[in-house]
């Protein structure tokens, strides 16, 4: 299927569940490669690396010409154009591949600490200094790290906005390195979509409006030119300023894994590249998922290490992780009544949310099973099984868990007489799965029925909506 390539201009959900596709098969493929299933901490940098070669290699893929980031030395005359698109995105996934399998080759989760900024442009090599410079000598790799992030479908992040805003400094030598975070800066200002993003990216172009005057490299009628692109873009943030819940909605619905372990959180806060829908995510996930003073201690230990971290004042990752602070403590400070709503807000956007998403709320009780049995199974996908089996009375559930767990007891004999079915990895999955199913069948009987009565309003609700959506999909 190679329509994906206009996915982003003609169907997002099309790109999406092509995106899931190659997400599977990296995952899978990693498993095969290290032979047992990466804990959290690994799977988190994995993904990172995963994410941007899928950026790399195959989402700027074109039908009949070489992707924006292709090698140097691959020339549009070299290219055969009478290749079928069958045939061009077969090329282009085997460079994933090979760069997807080059990349496990060097894969080590403990090095991985290191500035991800240096992952961000597989192609490109970023220097330790350049990045954490604040001063005009940033050089045009780093700033070409951030077109490419621009470009792509990635998030924007406080780290890009900062090194944007010290790259456009007017003691800038370099023209072309200025130029690129100009225009890398108005590219970005599109992809802002939730209130928190659109006012980072206000705050960058207004104080570039003050700052293109002073940009000494630039002939008038250059500064003119940026002044009125800076402008524009500047009116097109202010039309588009969503509303707090529909950017609560976009970050609930973009959350893949809400089991996230202490070391994780930790770890994506002490990456200077962890995007700012990416942050609100994980606080989300603790408001909804873990106890409030669990969320204190998370933040006290972050503001630890960022004590201890010996990173320059004026440096550009010193900045951003200050600023993370500020957002997760001003976050805390607003107050038990005010998170006690928040969370309540959220929890009734999660319903409308998965009242949508399911299609079939009466599914084959086998095809749960082989979903809960297969080790690929995502873990959307698992969650949508949850929710599905939260409205049934509490004998079905208690009738399929059994089913599922004779069938993981007969597999987990088999494989201690030597014939091994699951990892020891996958086989803590099938567990942690079997006590989730277990603690869904002793739910008493009125909250399932509680439960399929929301959902059946929200469907009812939703079903204009998702009758228009169908209409422009045909």
């Amino acid at each position: 299927d190679h329509s994906y390539a206009r996915g982003r201009a003609s169907s997002i959900n099309d790109y999406n569940h092509w995106e899931e596709l190659v997400a599977d098969c990296s995952r899978g493929y990693s498993r095969l490669f290290f032979g047992k299933g990466l804990n959290d901490i690994e799977r988190y940098h994995f993904e990172n690396i995963y994410k941007r070669l899928l950026e790399t290699h195959l989402s700027f893929f074109d039908l009949q010409t070489p992707s924006i980031f292709t090698p140097a030395d691959l020339k549009i005359d070299n290219f055969s154009k009478n290749k079928r698109p069958e045939d061009n995105i077969k090329e282009s996934f085997l460079k994933f591949f090979i760069a997807l399998h080059q990349a496990l080759l060097n894969f080590d989760a403990k090095l991985a600490e290191r500035p991800t900024s240096q992952l961000l442009n597989p192609v490109q090599k970023v220097s330790n200094k350049a990045i954490l410079s604040s001063t005009a000598a940033l050089t045009l790799d780093v700033v070409q790290t951030r077109a490419f992030l621009s470009q792509s479908e990635m998030s924007l992040s406080d780290y890009t906005i900062e090194t944007l805003s010290a790259a456009i400094n007017p003691d800038a030598k370099d023209k072309v390195t200025l130029i690129q975070a100009l225009r890398t800066t108005v590219d970005l200002s599109a992809k802002a979509r939730i209130v928190d993003e659109i006012k980072a990216m206000k705050v960058l172009l207004k104080y570039l409006q003050q700052r293109i005057s002073l940009l000494y490299i630039l002939n008038e009628q250059e500064k003119e030119q940026w002044r009125t692109s800076v402008n524009v873009s500047l009116q097109e943030l202010e039309q588009n300023d969503p509303i707090a819940i529909s950017s609560y909605a976009i970050i609930l619905n973009t959350i893949e894994e809400w089991d996230l372990s202490k070391e994780r959180i930790l770890e994506e806060w002490r990456n200077p590249e962890t995007s700012i829908l990416r942050l609100h995510q994980i606080m989300f996930i603790i408001l909804l998922t873990k106890p409030q003073n669990q969320f204190y201690e998370l933040v006290d230990e972050y503001k630890k290490w960022l004590a201890m971290n010996q990173l320059p004042a004026d440096s550009i990752r010193k900045r951003s992780l200050d600023k993370r602070f500020m957002i997760l403590r001003d976050f805390l400070n607003k107050g038990r009544m005010r998170l006690t709503f928040l969370r309540l807000l959220l929890v009734t956007i999660q319903y409308i949310q998965m009242s949508y998403e399911i299609k079939n709320w009466e599914p084959n009780p086998a095809y749960i099973i082989e979903d809960l049995l297969a080790v690929e199974t995502p873990l959307k996908k698992f969650r949508q099984i949850q929710t599905i089996l939260s409205t049934k009375p509490s004998s079905d559930v208690v009738d399929l868990t059994q089913k599922f767990k004779d069938v993981l007891m007969d597999r987990f004999q088999q494989s201690a007489s030597g014939y091994s079915y699951y990892t020891d990895e996958e086989r803590q999955l099938m567990e942690k799965r079997l006590r989730q199913c277990e603690n869904l069948s002793h739910r008493p009987d009125w909250k399932n029925s509680r439960d399929k009565l929301i959902y059946a309003v929200c469907r009812l609700m939703m079903r204009p909506i998702r009758g228009i959506a169908e209409t422009e999909t045909k």
